[in-house]
């Protein structure tokens, strides 16, 4: 997901988010400067994803459709007897991506916590990750409730704004997770820890610790390991 945004890639996001649907939502405004990062507008929001292994893309293995889309087909002929043949093994596994041409989908979605984030890169580099914290305070005390630590690969140009996101899976959150309790509200904040350029510098928080520079940069290596 980016705006104005050349390459995006998120850790750990899964394929085709186009086909989640939203259950809970929580946003903030927010408008202060963190280094190089003008953070704009926060949010988070609980949706169902399709789990990470699932690639509609992939033709499947098992069985091909070899007959063109314009064929008419007659009963008793053999192309009848192919179309059949792909009827049945998609009916027999709907959630199956080794056989089958169709029903190649998985059976459920899987539910995902999405944090997102509107920034804009205020600095003179070209921005390729972030270590950000997405933070819940408590509004009578400013306490700090719950933090979550989170990583974006993107790229960022100089003076363009970009919309990043990070997932946490929804059983991770205990029953007192800020994001499960109903009727509270709390105050949100979006904190970035560490931010990695396209020339392989950083910038990292002073109060963050060098850890949050090194889980980026590996995540980053990772990534053209991938090809990505």
């Amino acid at each position: 997901m980016a705006l104005n945004l050349t390459t995006a890639k998120i850790v750990g996001v899964f394929l085709f988010s186009s086909l989640a649907f939203v259950t809970t939502f929580a946003q903030s405004t927010a408008s202060e400067t963190v280094g190089d990062i003008q953070i704009l507008q926060i949010k988070w929001e609980k949706q169902n994803r399709l789990p990470g292994s699932y690639d509609p893309a992939v033709i499947p293995t098992g069985t091909t459709i070899t007959e063109s889309a314009n064929q008419t087909i007659r009963p008793g002929t053999q192309a009848a007897i192919n179309a059949q043949r792909d009827l049945s093994i998609a009916q027999a596994h709907p959630a199956s991506q080794e056989t089958g041409v169709f029903g190649n989908a998985p059976g459920q979605t899987v539910p995902f916590y999405v944090y997102s984030a509107k920034l804009k890169n205020v600095g003179p580099k070209i921005i390729a990750g972030i270590a950000w914290d997405y933070i819940f305070l408590d509004p009578a005390t400013n306490a700090e409730v719950a933090r979550r630590r989170l990583l974006t690969l993107a790229k960022i140009s100089p003076d363009k704004t970009s919309n990043i996101e990070a997932l946490l899976s929804a059983r991770l959150l205990l029953a007192t997770s800020p994001e499960i309790q109903k009727g509270r509200k709390f105050v949100e904040r979006a904190l970035p820890q560490c931010v990695l350029y396209s020339d392989e510098t950083t910038w990292k928080n002073e109060r963050a610790p060098q850890a949050a520079c090194d889980y980026l940069k590996k995540a980053k290596e990772a990534s053209k390991h991938r090809g990505e």
